[in-house]
């Protein structure tokens, strides 16, 4: 059960290979929202799915506080700005 605020935007694009999105929510209490991505189909809550197995989420929070771009974690999805 994922101790995160699951997005419930169906309408993503992304939404099939989001952890946000596919994890199993806890039955007795889970958070949502409906996240959105920006004009360029980047979502700054997306998680990955990789290889099957979602990564962790303190990965992720670790990386961001510690100045990682997080463009790392979005793998082929990225895109340039340019």
């Amino acid at each position: 059960m994922p101790d995160i605020t699951m997005c419930n935007n169906h309408t993503c694009p992304k939404a099939s290979k989001c952890y946000r999105h596919e994890a199993t929510p806890n039955e007795r209490w889970q958070s949502y929202s409906l996240f959105k991505p920006d004009d360029k189909g980047r979502c700054n809550h997306y998680l990955p799915i990789q290889d099957d197995e979602p990564i962790k989420v303190h990965e992720v929070l670790i990386a961001l506080c510690s100045g990682e771009v997080w463009d790392d974690f979005m793998g082929d999805d990225k895109e340039d700005d340019e």
